[in-house]
């Protein structure tokens, strides 16, 4: 989803330079997604994705990125159903007219908590 404004992003959206400004962990986590008709889910995610919903549910980020995440945004729209939009700035420093965008997380979304990778005992007794 797009949408233009006339107004200047948030103060805090942040510009992603590298993997480094990403938060740090990767493994697995469980969020529940609460979707704008009210309908609540839980997914797990885990890698590049957790890494950038964990970035989106702190503040707006810029589109323009050399660590990609607008392909990263597109698998959490498409796979996981998440409401992200990007919203569309013009700058006009007198200069050049510059155009740019930053993705905004819409729906609401809360941390569940890690996924375990320890095997329970009642999974360790079915595989035997």
């Amino acid at each position: 989803m797009n949408k233009k404004t006339d107004t200047k992003p948030p103060q805090n959206t942040q510009w992603i330079i590298s993997r480094l400004d990403l938060p740090r962990r990767r493994g697995g986590a469980r969020y529940e997604v609460q979707y704008a008709d009210g309908e609540r889910e839980t997914i797990t995610l885990s890698n590049r994705k957790r890494q950038v919903l964990d970035a989106l549910m702190r503040s707006p980020i810029y589109c323009a990125s050399p660590v990609r995440l607008s392909d990263i945004v597109l698998l959490l729209r498409n796979e996981n159903g998440i409401n992200i939009e990007t919203e569309f700035f013009q700058e006009n420093d007198g200069i050049e007219n510059t155009r740019f965008g930053i993705y905004v997380l819409v729906d609401q979304v809360r941390y569940l908590g890690e996924v375990s990778t320890v095997a329970s005992p009642a999974v360790e007794s079915e595989a035997a």
